[in-house]
């Protein structure tokens, strides 16, 4: 059922006449002015038409509706004409009328049904109310992007195209196959916004000139989105005076001609007194880490070196 606008009614219902007689089976009605039968937008007024409305010419009225007329205002006829319209047994039948006879737009039985269907399809067309809790129902809910599900633990499926994408939400709760996307609202890509959680990568270390003695590693890693960060710390208990220092990245990051910089710290010599803050950068096209201005470490000395940073992934 789709909604109709109503015309705007003139007050009073203004009336005109039959310019001519008409028979029971005409479609082509004659009237003196066509100006009642439009509106103050002057939009025509199809239904709701009633012949003979004052029963003081025949003994009962008849309601019609139009399709068009020939004129805004003034003598013209109205065309594509129903008869009898809304017709209890012989009450409102199409019947001959005589020239003279009243005619005008009325509340009638059948702007009453418009209002009736009006009703009937603002009601069928709203949105279901949904509460917290589960959702159910003995057939698929069909969502579109106008509609939003809000709060609660319900679970919708949407099943507009079998053949849609498929994405997992991210809560623990449901599986894949919980949520389908249609074709025109699929996830083109998923991002996981929270993040995962902190994980333990074992980076590969190549050192320069020599390789220290006693070494421990810590390393750790992430992803938000294609964002990659990490941090790591190594500790040995002998440098052998080593001179540079590569490591290895968690996952392979994407060539964009650039080579995102990190924060790095270096302690080493006696009691690991001296501090040194070199420059750290990510190389994607290498897929490692590089320090620029690595100091030596002391022989036979502690060496200490931290270093964190992001870069970006496919």
């Amino acid at each position: 059922m789709v909604y109709a606008a109503l015309a705007k009614l003139k007050k009073n219902s203004v009336s005109t006449t039959l310019s001519a007689g008409i028979n029971d089976s005409i479609t082509t009605i004659p009237v003196a002015d066509t100006a009642v039968f439009h509106d103050a937008d002057s939009v025509l007024i199809k239904k709701g038409i009633v012949i003979g409305y004052d029963d003081s010419v025949e003994s009962a009225s008849e309601e019609i509706t139009i399709t068009a007329a020939t004129t805004v205002s003034g003598p013209g006829n109205l065309t594509g004409v129903t008869r009898g319209v809304k017709a209890d047994g012989t009450d409102g039948i199409a019947k001959a009328w005589s020239s003279g006879t009243n005619i005008a737009v009325m509340f009638s039985t059948g702007i009453y049904d418009q209002i009736c269907d009006n009703i009937a399809a603002h009601e069928s067309g709203k949105e279901p109310t949904l509460t917290k809790g589960n959702l159910t129902a003995s057939t698929p809910v069909a969502l579109d992007n106008t509609r939003q599900v809000i709060g609660g633990a319900a679970v919708v499926s949407l099943v507009n195209d079998a053949a849609a994408a498929v994405t997992e939400i991210d809560t623990g709760a449901l599986a894949a196959s919980d949520t389908k996307i249609p074709t025109s609202l699929a996830v083109q890509t998923y991002v996981n916004t929270v993040g995962q959680a902190w994980a333990a990568w074992t980076p590969t270390l190549a050192w320069g000139t020599a390789t220290p003695t006693g070494i421990t590693t810590k390393a750790r890693w992430t992803q938000i989105g294609r964002i990659v960060f990490y941090s790591t710390s190594i500790y040995a208990t002998d440098s052998n005076g080593c001179t540079s220092l590569t490591i290895t990245s968690p996952k392979a990051g994407v060539a964009t001609g650039m080579y995102p910089p990190a924060d790095g710290q270096e302690q080493y010599g006696v009691g690991l007194a001296t501090r040194h803050d070199p420059l750290a950068y990510y190389d994607p096209s290498l897929d490692k880490i590089y320090f620029n201005d690595f100091a030596a470490g002391t022989d036979e000395q502690p060496i200490y070196i931290a270093v964190s940073g992001s870069y970006e992934v496919s």
